[in-house]
């Protein structure tokens, strides 16, 4: 498989399918085909087709095939059996036919399609991944390799037959609704993007405006678990940028006693206080949560004096900040 691989690759790449704009010099991939290869029939048509003679680009001479002769009368008289009509490489797929459109041969090409009734649209898929990349796709034919080379007298040929001519417009068709088909989910895609940033947005702006108009007395809860609490404080904090809230939990799952990093913001019982960011936090209707008799009647809910500042910057990494 490797070895196949490799003969491959050498023959594609001495094709010189590179896009030219006219007059392609002609190549002969099979020039120097290995010796496995000098018993097979098919290659040795092949190298007598892409034989290049001693045509030069300045001869201003009709590109023509140095066995021409040889090869019209063996096709002619054998028609769809000659050696020359079945003939296909073994590592690429490439035909006569497809040696004709690479190297200019207009006469002999028309031969093999009248005489030898050789199919024009037949592709070479050794050369499938090549043809791909080509936005004429339907495959490595006679019509691409000849558009590829610049002959432009064999694509006018080729492209007159009624056969390739229906085949041409059917890749155009496909090719438009291709097309369509992806600036349809082009614009899916954009409108689905532009409604889920402007959710986003949204979402962001109710985050940021959440819990700013909090005041020491207010029930809240906690946004991301769901625990509930009572403000005790709301200002800036030594430790970060921003104003911060002091919430009382009504469970033991906080972190403090309302003092962090050795300075007191508020009084509450071990273990019940929290710092939070105010868009950690959401307004607790009184009347959908009353606030719990022990909040009402404890003697250690004594919070200090608020500043009533707010400015929103950028948050830390933690969500709860505490020492």
């Amino acid at each position: 498989m490797e070895e196949e691989n490799k003969r491959r690759r050498r023959i594609v790449g001495a094709l010189g399918l590179r896009e030219y704009s006219v007059n392609a010099p002609p190549v002969n991939p099979y020039a120097t085909a290995d010796d496995d290869d000098d018993d097979d029939d098919s290659v040795a048509a092949l190298r007598e087709v892409f034989d290049t003679g001693s045509w030069r680009i300045d001869s201003r001479q009709k590109r023509r095939c140095p066995h021409h002769n040889k090869v019209v009368a063996h096709v002619t008289r054998y028609g769809r059996d000659s050696v020359y009509a079945i003939a296909r490489c073994p590592y690429t797929g490439l035909s006569c036919l497809h040696a004709c459109a690479i190297n200019g041969y207009l006469s002999l090409l028309e031969t093999l399609v009248t005489a030898g009734k050789m199919d024009p649209l037949e592709v070479a898929d050794g050369l499938r991944r090549w043809a791909r990349e080509d936005r004429h796709w339907r495959g490595a034919d006679a019509l691409w390799m000849a558009r590829k080379r610049g002959h432009r007298d064999i694509v006018a040929w080729l492209a007159a037959l009624p056969k390739v001519m229906e085949a041409e417009q059917s890749s155009e068709e496909d090719a438009r609704k291709r097309v369509a088909d992806e600036e349809a989910q082009l614009a899916t895609f954009m409108s689905c993007t532009q409604d889920l940033a402007a959710s986003l947005e949204a979402r962001r702006e109710r985050e940021r405006r959440r819990g700013i108009h909090l005041e020491p007395g207010d029930r809240v809860r906690l946004v991301l678990d769901g625990l509930e609490g009572t403000v005790r404080y709301r200002g800036p904090v030594e430790y970060t940028t921003g104003c911060l809230v002091g919430v009382e939990l009504d469970l033991p799952k906080g972190k403090h006693s309302g003092t962090v990093k050795h300075k007191q913001y508020f009084a509450c019982a071990p273990n019940h206080g929290l710092m939070l960011f105010p868009s950690d936090l959401e307004r607790l209707d009184d009347e959908d949560q009353p606030r719990t008799g022990a909040e009402i009647s404890s003697p250690t809910h004594r919070a200090l004096p608020v500043v009533d500042v707010f400015r929103h910057l950028p948050r830390p990494k933690l969500r709860y900040l505490w020492q």
